[in-house]
């Protein structure tokens, strides 16, 4: 039987942490309001979840796939990401503020409204992912790259960071929409 990740979360008693790994895949799920906080996911695959109003706070994530997966109102806040690739994704009023991604990839990504403000970005690509209304201030990076079509674009200080992306038109206001 395939295994449903709604169903592990529901068999949780009060104040256990969500603990999985050992190459797990889940997909074609929704998980709605749920507070995982210090969960510790490795070597998952998520294809296709919806995570609604989930608060994974103080959370640690190695070797974890997201591929098509929709974030609204998800809480990041203070979690670690590990050698963690996320395609196709797009997150949406979520709060990532102080966290940290090491050795990890966003491609094809979408932060629409989002909190990153003093995340840290080590060993990291960004490819083809904008930023639409997101808080980037106070973002730290170390050996950061930005695919730029036909090449890599190398970011080796903070302060470029968000001035790279805006003239690359990866990073967007409705200010600057509306001019």
């Amino acid at each position: 039987m395939k295994n449903n990740l709604q169903s592990i979360i529901g068999n949780l008693e009060k104040g256990d942490k969500l603990e999985l790994g050992n190459n797990e895949k889940f997909s074609n799920e929704i998980l709605l309001n749920q507070s995982l906080q210090c969960s510790v996911l490795g070597g998952i695959n998520f294809v296709n979840l919806t995570f609604k109003n989930i608060d994974f706070t103080g959370s640690f994530f190695s070797k974890t796939i997201f591929e098509n997966c929709r974030f609204s109102n998800v809480i990041l806040r203070k979690s670690e990401f590990w050698s963690c690739t996320f395609l196709e994704c797009q997150m949406t009023g979520s709060n990532l503020t102080r966290a940290e991604f090491n050795s990890s990839t966003f491609k094809n990504c979408e932060f629409l409204n989002s909190n990153l403000r003093a995340s840290d970005f080590m060993d990291f690509e960004f490819r083809e992912t904008i930023f639409k209304n997101s808080n980037l201030d106070l973002i730290l990076i170390e050996d950061v790259k930005v695919w730029k079509p036909n090449e890599w674009i190398e970011i080796k200080d903070e302060s470029d960071f968000e001035k790279i992306l805006k003239d690359m038109n990866l990073i967007s206001t409705d200010e600057m929409e509306n001019s």
